[in-house]
């Protein structure tokens, strides 16, 4: 818990992982690989408690990086691929064409004046 929560308070905004969920998944993730590894508890029951967070500590430490690295590369394709679309036309309302038709008439003129 404490390596999810300092991972909130120090990064970005943007890279904010949830630290109760990132907890649990890495205790749910200690639990399998104890199972799967057939992890010896020399202390009894009493020294499960050791295990799980032996073993959540070190998976904290292998996700923390990978799921940081993996919104990185999310985020940087998805911002290519907004930051890439054309522009949309926008129907221009008669004001405003022709204050920019008037603008464009006074600069014209203020060109052709300093040509002569």
């Amino acid at each position: 818990m404490l390596v999810w929560s300092l991972s909130a308070k120090c990064l970005p905004e943007k890279y904010y992982l949830p630290p109760i969920k990132m907890t649990s998944v890495c205790v749910v993730l200690s639990l399998v690989t104890a199972y799967a590894i057939n992890f010896e508890l020399e202390g009894g029951g009493i020294s499960i408690l050791m295990a799980i967070l032996f073993l959540s500590t070190i998976w904290s430490v292998i996700l923390l990086p990978t799921s940081l690295v993996f919104k990185f590369i999310i985020e940087r394709f998805f911002h290519e691929k907004t930051h890439n679309k054309p522009l949309k036309y926008v129907p221009t309302t008669k004001s405003v064409a022709s204050t920019g038709l008037a603008n464009a008439r006074r600069l014209a003129g203020r060109y052709m004046a300093s040509e002569r």
